[in-house]
C-alpha cells in the first residue's frame, strides 16, 4: 500500500484529522475533499429553488479531478450527503483499488443505502451499534485525536455549557435544556445552524462556525451539551471532545453507559434527578490515556486497513 486516500467533507476538521495522520501514522494519506466551487454553488442555490437534484452533476465533475497514482492504493470515503453520488463513480473508475466506506451519520440519513453496500461489498462501517446490527455493517466508533499537540494555551472558563452544532431536527429538546440552564442561573452559548431553507443555509447569520472556533468554545466552558437525532446510539463529536479535553459532557444518549469513559462525575445524562449546577459542581475525573487512545484517529486508521478485505 503505497498511499491512503481519505475521501472526506471540505470543512476544517476534516483538513485537521488529514495532517494529523500524517504526522501521528507511517502512512502517507492523501485528502479528497468535496468541494464545491463556485459555479456549482450557483447551480446549487437554483436546483433548491427548483427543487430538483444537483448532486449528480457535481459528483461526476469531481470525479474527473480525481487521480489515484496506484492499484495498491487505499480508498476510505467518509460518509458525507453528497457522498453518495460520488462512491460509484469513484468505484467505477478505480475497480481494483481496495475501499471502504464509513458510516459518520446514521444510515437512513443516505437514501440508497442499498447502491453504496452493492458496491463496498463488506467494507462497510459505521459509528453506530444499532446500525451496525440491523444493516450487517462492521462497527468503527467515532474517533478524535490527542489535545497535547494543539499549541494554545486553555482559555479562561466563560461559560458552564455550550453546544455547537446543526439543528437536525433537534431545537425543540435544546430549547428544553436552555430553559433549565436558565432557571438555574447558569451562563450558556448555544449555536445552532439552521439548515430547512435557502435563505437560512445561506443569508441567515448563524453559520457554520469554523473549527478552530469550535474548538476555542470548547476549552472556555466547564460541560459540553449532545443532543442525538431519533434513533441514533453512536457516539458524537461532542462526546470525544468532553473526553479528549478534560470536560463533562450533558447528553441524551442513555447508551453511554456502555462505555468505558462513562462515569458519573464527568458524564450527566439528562432527565436524571440531580439539579446540572449541582453536576457541574463537581471536579472532572481525570481518566488514563490508555482510555483516550482507544478512540484515537490512528486507532480508527488501523481498524479501518485491518478489517478492509479485497472488495474490487
Amino acid at each position: 500500500m503505497n498511499n491512503i486516500y481519505i475521501v472526506h467533507r471540505d470543512i476544517d476538521f476534516s483538513k485537521e484529522l488529514i495532517n494529523y495522520l500524517n504526522k501521528k501514522t507511517a502512512y502517507n494519506i492523501i485528502g479528497i475533499p468535496l468541494k464545491i466551487n463556485f459555479l456549482e454553488k450557483i447551480i446549487y442555490k437554483f436546483s433548491m429553488i427548483l427543487k430538483k437534484d444537483w448532486t449528480k452533476f457535481w459528483a461526476y465533475s469531481l470525479s474527473k479531478t480525481i487521480k489515484i497514482s496506484s492499484k495498491e492504493d487505499f480508498i476510505i470515503i467518509i460518509d458525507s450527503g453528497r457522498g453518495k453520488y460520488f462512491a460509484p463513480l469513484l468505484r467505477k473508475k478505480y475497480p481494483n483499488n481496495r475501499m471502504a466506506f464509513w458510516f459518520w451519520n446514521i444510515v437512513s440519513d443516505l437514501k440508497n443505502f442499498k447502491d453504496i453496500e452493492s458496491i463496498f461489498s463488506r467494507n462497510i462501517f459505521t459509528f453506530d451499534k444499532n446500525d451496525s446490527l440491523k444493516y450487517n455493517l462492521k462497527y468503527l466508533n467515532q474517533f478524535y485525536w490527542s489535545t497535547n499537540d494543539y499549541e494554545e494555551s486553555i482559555p479562561n472558563i466563560l461559560y458552564d455549557v455550550v453546544f455547537i452544532g446543526f439543528d437536525h431536527g433537534r431545537r425543540e429538546k435544546i430549547n428544553l435544556i436552555k430553559e433549565e440552564l436558565t432557571k438555574e442561573n447558569l451562563l450558556f452559548y448555544f449555536h445552532i445552524v439552521n439548515e430547512n431553507t435557502l435563505f437560512e443555509r445561506y443569508y441567515k447569520k448563524n453559520t457554520i462556525l469554523p473549527y478552530y472556533e469550535v474548538r476555542r468554545m470548547t476549552l472556555q466552558s466547564k460541560a459540553i451539551l449532545e443532543i442525538l437525532k431519533d434513533g441514533q446510539v453512536g457516539l458524537t463529536l461532542r462526546a470525544l471532545e468532553a473526553l479528549f479535553f478534560n470536560k463533562k459532557l450533558i447528553t441524551n444518549n442513555l447508551s453511554i453507559k456502555e462505555y468505558d469513559f462513562y462515569c458519573e462525575e464527568n458524564i450527566y445524562i439528562y432527565g436524571e434527578e440531580r439539579r446540572i449546577g449541582d453536576f457541574l459542581k463537581q471536579p472532572v475525573k481525570l481518566l488514563g490515556e490508555e482510555i483516550k487512545r482507544k478512540y484515537s484517529a490512528e486507532v480508527w486508521l488501523e481498524k479501518i486497513i485491518k478489517e478492509s478485505g479485497n472488495d474490487s
